[in-house]
């Protein structure tokens, strides 16, 4: 899990200046189960931030354009648009789940 988590922060980190921190991991990762409130906060928050900064990063200028992603054919006009609306609101409602 370590070699996956390095290789994943390793290719989210092309183009920045500085290196990523390590991963805070829990200690018992080896049984392959845990809850969310068994991982370290800072480290959750810091993933999330990968996630959403590589969702961004793909947006292209033209699919801003317009309003592509309202239109008939938005899958194919702004991919990443609706991929970034779709992270949005998975993350909204998993936080309205935890606070429920």
């Amino acid at each position: 899990v370590k070699e996956t988590i390095r290789k994943q922060v390793q290719h989210s980190s092309e183009g920045f200046a500085k290196t990523p921190p390590d991963p805070i991991l829990p200690t018992f990762i080896s049984s392959g189960l845990f809850d969310l409130v068994d991982l370290n906060p800072l480290e959750v928050a810091r993933q999330m931030a990968l996630i959403d900064s590589e969702l961004f990063r793909r947006i292209s200028p033209k699919e801003c354009l317009n309003q592509k992603w309202s239109k008939k054919n938005k899958e194919q006009e702004a991919p990443n648009i609706l991929a970034n609306i779709q992270r949005f609101n998975q993350v909204g409602s998993w936080v309205c789940s935890l606070v429920i």
